[in-house]
């Protein structure tokens, strides 16, 4: 079933972009392992092209259904790149903070083809022609953070591994690294290990947007939103 995203999201989008940014996610589906949806896409569209981002840094890649349509607005704008960040490895990807109903975040990251996963990103890429804007590191997140010191980031989206101390880890590691103004987007904040650093960094920054759905078998209902997109203020 296609998704029918809130009129109040991508309205602002030129159309020839918008129906890419929806190609683009449809073609790449939704599962346990997550993914964004598309009033999710449109909003952080919306931003990046009011704001005229250049760079944006995601943690946590997984199928790409966030990174390659922000990657399409980079393409867009003529200039920048979209970062992924992803190890896709079970190791990394093994949460021990949260249980979920339907999933065993432990043994679910030994059943998944990472290598294939990692694989696919790299074709929709090309398929898509987004290579010249678009980089994937296959790293864990502390391994890939010193690369982007010197180097602004105008959007971080923060969605890689969920227990409490990877998250404290990503933001202490790349925060510092978004400029002033720039747009952090926190991902699965009602989670309880996420919550606590959500509502930190809200009361730090500028809350632009949050929405919480409960999500249960998200993926079999054709995407929830769980998440927060903050103004950082330095």
């Amino acid at each position: 079933m296609a998704e029918s995203p809130p009129a109040a999201f991508g309205g602002q989008l030129d159309p020839g972009l918008r129906r890419d940014l929806e190609d683009i996610a449809q073609g790449i589906p939704l599962d346990e392992g997550g993914g964004a949806s598309i009033p999710k896409i449109f909003l952080l569209a919306e931003l990046m092209l009011a704001d005229q981002v250049s760079r944006i840094v995601e943690i946590g890649v997984y199928r790409g259904r966030l990174l390659l349509p922000l990657a399409r607005v980079i393409s867009a704008l003529g200039r920048g790149e979209a970062v992924g960040i992803d190890p896709y490895s079970p190791a990394a990807a093994i949460q021990r903070d949260v249980e979920l109903e339907g999933i065993d975040l432990v043994e679910w990251p030994t059943t998944v083809d990472w290598q294939g996963l990692h694989d696919g990103v790299l074709t929709a890429i090309d398929r898509w022609g987004l290579g010249e804007h678009t980089r994937l590191v296959r790293l864990r997140s502390e391994e890939a953070a010193a690369e982007f010191a010197g180097a602004p980031i105008d959007l971080l989206h923060i969605d890689g591994n969920h227990d409490r101390r990877s998250v404290e880890g990503d933001l202490e590691r790349f925060l510092p690294h978004v400029r002033d103004g720039g747009i952090l987007v926190m991902d699965d904040i009602s989670w309880p290990s996420i919550q606590p650093l959500y509502e930190e960094m809200a009361r730090e920054h500028e809350l632009l947007f949050s929405l919480t759905e409960k999500k249960v078998f998200l993926w079999l209902a054709g995407g929830g939103s769980d998440f927060a997109v903050l103004r950082v203020r330095k």
